[in-house]
Formats: C-alpha cells, sequence, structure tokens
C-alpha cells in the first residue's frame, strides 16, 4: 500500500484517534472505510494525473503572448478559473500542454469554459499529434451562453458530446479523441481565437482540464432518471460494431408494451442496437442493419416490481440472443437469430435511456445498473448473466 499524498480527518470528535483536521501523513494506511457495519481497508490503484497542471494554467505553454488572468469565479464557488486572451490582431495567440498518455485508441479530454463579454467570434480547442497532425479540433462558437461545438479536423472516433451545464455560465465540454498514438507528443490546445485569423482577437473563460486513457470521459453530473418518453439521458458510446454484451438490471415498471427504451435508436434508423418491453409478457433484443432486423425475444411474464437482469449479445456474425433471469432465479437462454452481417458504424456514438411511442417510461425502470462492452475481453466471454455482472 502507497500513498503518495497527506489527507485530512473529519468525522465526529469522540470517535476519532486524534483531534479533527489532523493530518493523516503521506504513506499511512487509510483504514477507515466500512461495508455496512464491518470495518475494511479501502485498497486504491494509482492515478496518475495526464494534464500536469489541469488547473494552472499559467504554467502551460504559450504561442504568442497570450494574457492569462487567473483568480476568476469558477463553477464550484471558489476563484480558481482563468481568463486566457488573443489581444494580438496581427498574429494568433494561445495556450498548450503535453498530455501523457498510455496506449494507442481513442482517449477522452474534458474542459470547463465560460463565454465571455465580448466574446471571441471563434474560439478552437483540439488535440494535435506529431507533425502538427489534428487528432481532433473543434470550432467553439456561442449561441448566447451556451456553447457550440463544431469538429473541424479529426477521423470517425473524435466525438463532442452536449456539454453539461454547470450554472452561472459555465459549461464542461466533453470529448472523445480517435487515432491517438502514445508515442508521439500530443498536444492539447487552446485558441482563445480564430487560429485561422490572426486578426481576430478574443477572450475566454477556462477551468480544470482532466483527460482519460479511456474512450469517453467521466461525466461529474450523474444522470438525472426518466420519467415520461421525453425524458431522455445518455452517455457516450464511441465502440464500433462488434461482438459484444448488453446487461441491463432493473425493477419492472408493470405498464404495457414499447416502453424504457435502452440502446442506440435516438437517430430513428439503422444500423442500431436496442432492447424494449415488447407487450404485457415479452422483452425483445433487436440488432437493426439496413432495414433488416434481428429479434431475440423472452417472455418472462413480468409484474411490477420484479427484478430484472437481462443480457443482450451479438456475435461476430451478427446473430443475437436475449437471456433473463427474474428475481434471481435460474438464467433462462433465450434462442438465437439468424447471421447478419454487422456495419462499419452505428447511426450514432451516443448509448439512450428513453421511452418510445409518447407514453410512461415504465418497462425499464428503476435502473440497477446497464453495462455494454466487448463479449470476449481479457479471457472471459460474457455470454451469461454472471459473467456480465462481474465483468
Amino acid at each position: 500500500f502507497d500513498r503518495a499524498t497527506a489527507a485530512t480527518y473529519r468525522g465526529n470528535p469522540r470517535d476519532l484517534p486524534a483531534e479533527i483536521g489532523k493530518s493523516a501523513l503521506s504513506g499511512v494506511l487509510r483504514d477507515a472505510h466500512y461495508e455496512g457495519t464491518l470495518k475494511t481497508t479501502l485498497l486504491e490503484g494509482a492515478r496518475t494525473q495526464l494534464v500536469t497542471d489541469p488547473e494552472n494554467f499559467g504554467n502551460w505553454t504559450a504561442a504568442g503572448s497570450p494574457v492569462r488572468t487567473g483568480g476568476q469565479p469558477d463553477p464550484f464557488g471558489g476563484t480558481a478559473a482563468y481568463t486566457v486572451a488573443d489581444d494580438d490582431g496581427a498574429s494568433g495567440e494561445r495556450i498548450s500542454q503535453i498530455v501523457a498518455f498510455t496506449g494507442d485508441a481513442t482517449k477522452a479530454i474534458a474542459l470547463f469554459v465560460k463565454r465571455h463579454t465580448p466574446p471571441a467570434t471563434h474560439a478552437y480547442l483540439g488535440l494535435q499529434g506529431a507533425a502538427g497532425v489534428w487528432r481532433g479540433l473543434w470550432r467553439l462558437t456561442w449561441s448566447g451562453e451556451t456553447p457550440v461545438l463544431a469538429k473541424e479536423q479529426g477521423g470517425v472516433g473524435s466525438v463532442a458530446y452536449a456539454p453539461e451545464t454547470w450554472g452561472n455560465g459555465w459549461y464542461r465540454l466533453l470529448f472523445s479523441v480517435g487515432d491517438v498514438v502514445a508515442g508521439e507528443t500530443n498536444t492539447f490546445r487552446i485558441d482563445p481565437a480564430n487560429n485561422n485569423n490572426a486578426a481576430e482577437t478574443g477572450t475566454l473563460y477556462i477551468f480544470r482540464c482532466n483527460a482519460w486513457n479511456a474512450p469517453f470521459p467521466s461525466s461529474s453530473q450523474g444522470p438525472s432518471l426518466a420519467s415520461r418518453s421525453g425524458d431522455v439521458f445518455t452517455v457516450p458510446f464511441v465502440h464500433k460494431p462488434q461482438a459484444m454484451f448488453a446487461l441491463i438490471d432493473f425493477i419492472e415498471g408493470g405498464i404495457s408494451n414499447n416502453e424504457g427504451l435502452v440502446g442506440i435508436p435516438l437517430a430513428g434508423t439503422d444500423p442500431r442496437f436496442l432492447l424494449f418491453k415488447a407487450g404485457t409478457t415479452e422483452y425483445t433484443w433487436r440488432l437493426g442493419v439496413g432495414g433488416v432486423n434481428r429479434d431475440s425475444i423472452v417472455t418472462p411474464s413480468p409484474t411490477r416490481g420484479d427484478r430484472m437482469q437481462l443480457l443482450g449479445t451479438i456475435e461476430a456474425d451478427g446473430r443475437i440472443r436475449l437471456n433473463y433471469s427474474k428475481n434471481f432465479a435460474a438464467e433462462v437462454v433465450g434462442s438465437q437469430g439468424t447471421a447478419l452481417a454487422l456495419p462499419a458504424s452505428w447511426a450514432t456514438q451516443v448509448l439512450g435511456f428513453h421511452g418510445w411511442s409518447g407514453s410512461f417510461v415504465d418497462g425499464l425502470h428503476g435502473l440497477v445498473r446497464v453495462k455494454v462492452g466487448p463479449l470476449t475481453f481479457g479471457g472471459v466471454t460474457r455470454d451469461t448473466i454472471a459473467k456480465a455482472v462481474a465483468a
């Protein structure tokens, strides 16, 4: 066990071995964790901050002489935000920092931004690899106080997601950046004004930049549950069509058909995969490609309050299967459909949770967990509910 930072005790003074506020030194075992009433030791894996100065933009590398002003109000009520300004009407100014990714793959980046008054006509955000190749480059404009992102460069794996709203004009921008080569010098760049127009000037509020060795960013906000068909919450989904599994664990709501849709259906067209309640007795797992649907249907005849676990699988040749367990009873294996050639990509890179046909989302109600991933990973094939739960 190794912990390289100090920590501070918090709790009821009479229960603490030391006074409130006393520091736990670096390297000291942290064992005040509980599973129920059982005291345990929490062992945490090492964490690496990929962005060396995630909040201190004064330490970022500057091109030209951008004006950086710290001490600005941030989204959390502090004063750790910055403004960065390109005030040179003759040449572009910007800041950047190297991001130490490991492994060649799609990576994720997030940055808080806020509109400055007056704003620049355009700002630019992006990740450059070797020889100035843009792995992902987005133009930032504003619709009122709301940021609008448009991709200008980058492959199919480079995606900007819906900005998170944080209040007081702050938004958190979330990106997946495809085709990152870890051995290259990967630089995240912030241009507060148009990088293609040296004469343009402008200022941008910025705060906390994070990066992940993962294909999509970690959201700092938990999604809200949907209660009507008009309520939708989504998560990024950048994985290409492949042999995969989808586990949905939930409390049955007890309403009728075509409710509680989970999958990639939001575009309304295929290629897509989705799971939904069909009729009062059954669930359907569907793969749709080129106007052709392959369905696997199970009929557990659920009633309101039943704990349902559904496992949909897609084989590499497009054969699909839906298994289920009701109230933790033995797993029931559904029938497997015929093959259907998988597409090169899905209709959208967003996994959605919402209703269907204008009624209440009550078919898949009270979500416990949702897992989607490769069917075989780490030598384990997730073709049973138990294996999928343990994934």
